[in-house]
This record gives C-alpha cells, sequence and structure tokens, in this order.
C-alpha cells in the first residue's frame, strides 16, 4: 500500500480490467476508492486477435497434431497452483467417462512434472510451444478449459474463446464470471464436484 499509494500520488484516473479487479483492489487499498476510475477490459484487441489466429499458417505447424481431426479440449495455461490444471487432470482421471474425450494441455510452470506424472492417453502435453501453434490451437479447439482454483482478474482466455466463438468451461473464479457474463457457449463447473463437470 506504501509503494501503491507513491504510484498513484497524482493519478487522476485509474484503469481497471473488471469490476472484480476493482472491487479486490478498493478491498486491500481503500484509498484506491477516492479517485476516479474506468473499468474497461483492454487486454486484447477483437479484430487483431481474430484476424491473426484465422490466418495462422500450417506450415509451421509440429506433426505430432495428429488429433485436428477429431474434437479437443484446449487447456492453455500457466502450469502454476493458481491456474488448477493439475487439479483439473486428477479430477478427469476419476471416472472412466472422460477417456472418450482428448484434452490438449499447453504451457510450463513449476505444476510440469506433477502433471506429466498423472496424464493418461486421452491427455496430450505439448508443453510450451510456440505463438504461431499455440494460435492454430486455439482456432482449431472445440472448446476451451479455464480450471482456476484461485482468483483470475479478467481471464485473457475467456476473451479468445468469445472472439473465436468458442465453447468455453470454467470455474467461478475472480472475474472468470464477468469475463463471460451472457456468452451462451460458457458452463461453469466446480472442481471439487465431478458431476458438475460431466
Amino acid at each position: 500500500n506504501f509503494v501503491l499509494k507513491i504510484a498513484t500520488h497524482k493519478a487522476n484516473l485509474i484503469h481497471y480490467n473488471s469490476n472484480y479487479v476493482y472491487n479486490a483492489s478498493v478491498s486491500e487499498s481503500s484509498f484506491l476508492s477516492r479517485k476516479k476510475k474506468i473499468i474497461l477490459e483492454l487486454l486484447l484487441d477483437d479484430y487483431l486477435f481474430y484476424n491473426k489466429v484465422l490466418n495462422t499458417s500450417k506450415l509451421k505447424l509440429i506433426n505430432k497434431y495428429h488429433f485436428l481431426n477429431k474434437r479437443f479440449f484446449l487447456i492453455s495455461r500457466r502450469l502454476i497452483k493458481r491456474t488448477g490444471v493439475f487439479e483439473f487432470i486428477k479430477l478427469i482421471n476419476k471416472d472412466e467417462y472422460f477417456n472418450k474425450y482428448i484434452f490438449v494441455v499447453t504451457g510450463d510452470g513449476p505444476k510440469k512434472i506433477d502433471i506429466l506424472d498423472i496424464i493418461k492417453n486421452n491427455v496430450i502435453f505439448l508443453g510450451e510451444i510456440d505463438e504461431t501453434n499455440i494460435n492454430f490451437l486455439k482456432s482449431n479447439a472445440f472448446c476451451f478449459v479455464i480450471p482456476s482454483i484461485e482468483a483470475e482478474g479478467y481471464s485473457l482466455l475467456a476473451k479468445e474463446a468469445r472472439v473465436l466463438n468458442k465453447f468455453v468451461i470454467h470455474t467461478n473464479q475472480g472475474g472468470l464470471k464477468e469475463s463471460l457474463f451472457n456468452y451462451q457457449k460458457s458452463k461453469i463447473f466446480n472442481i471439487n464436484n465431478i458431476e458438475s463437470l460431466k
């Protein structure tokens, strides 16, 4: 708070990406409520992102994308505790019902080794890949999965799902519900309730 007070001392207007970010910020730093504010998501230019993904060249793709002719669920997250990827894979491992679905995991982080230890045949782990490949996966995925177990300020992946008109299943952490407000192709599940995921 000491540093934040100095940083915002001369600010006439403070920008927040979502109501959730604003409310969380003010609850931790009440002095921010005295500043004028604007609440507007600015993380992604819809038109530029859509056209970039749409025009991704197939020539640069990795050969192991053999699953592209099938419906797959994309989990593209940093592999840390907060994003819930490890917990999600543990959840789908509990029931053979999920064996018929293909889940593709991209990203890197300290939970990578834990994830590699528990994945089954229906989970394809690609790890860290370049932007061209990740954009191609996003354009071909049937559904995005956002299994966050801790607060999300405003989910960029959720916004990308909306721009690309993809299905998205997600937990209800932080700003996720706000990011996907009134989006008909989204469904909320509880990371502790396998039936809600089904």
